[in-house]
């Protein structure tokens, strides 16, 4: 009597994961396929997914760090001196207040689309039998993208765009641990 009201987690949820495999229609994209399809394709789409996701949580913060290094102020004058230059006349420190804004703007965008993106990883391999499993994996996903990337990403790929420009790699590494530590929570 006392294991009678445990409940199966193998069980799913409805609704439950119909996509058919190979279609890429909309309602498809959203829904997972794992019921629908044998276990060797399940296999292949979630190692897929495990290598896509990988790829993402290490490259993801390349792109960013280049974006922020290409916001920089003096930059940003170089590209609309005009601008800047009306802008200055009437108040000081405007070209910072528009880089730190775009910069914002632009981190923003990218993680407003992340959990669309880790969404579809998860109905595409999590294995999930459900759109609820599927949505957890989901979560999984970005939370983990959030303590890889998100906190030390940014910093370590500084350090290397530095390092190239400067023709020496790995010279800042102290800093950078420092840095990542101040910045986990």
């Amino acid at each position: 009597g006392t294991d009678r009201w445990t409940t199966e987690a193998d069980l799913p949820i409805p609704p439950l994961a119909d996509a058919a495999a190979c279609r890429m229609l909309c309602r498809n994209c959203c829904r997972p396929v794992t019921l629908t399809i044998d276990n060797r394709h399940k296999n292949w789409r979630h190692y897929g997914a495990l290598l896509l996701l990988g790829a993402f949580y290490v490259f993801s913060a390349f792109p960013l760090a280049l974006a922020s290094q290409l916001i920089d102020p003096q930059k940003l004058e170089e590209v609309f001196p005009r601008f800047f230059e009306w802008a200055e006349a009437r108040n000081q420190g405007f070209s910072d207040l528009v880089s730190a804004f775009i910069q914002s703007l632009l981190w923003t965008l990218f993680f407003a689309l992340c959990p669309v993106f880790f969404k579809t990883i998860a109905n595409f391999g999590s294995k999930a039998s459900s759109v609820a499993n599927a949505e957890l994996k989901s979560l999984h996903y970005f939370w983990w993208f959030m303590v890889c990337s998100a906190f030390s990403g940014v910093t370590i790929a500084n350090m290397f765009l530095f390092g190239f420009n400067d023709g020496k790699v790995g010279g800042e590494l102290r800093t950078v641990l420092r840095s990542i530590a101040r910045a986990i929570p």
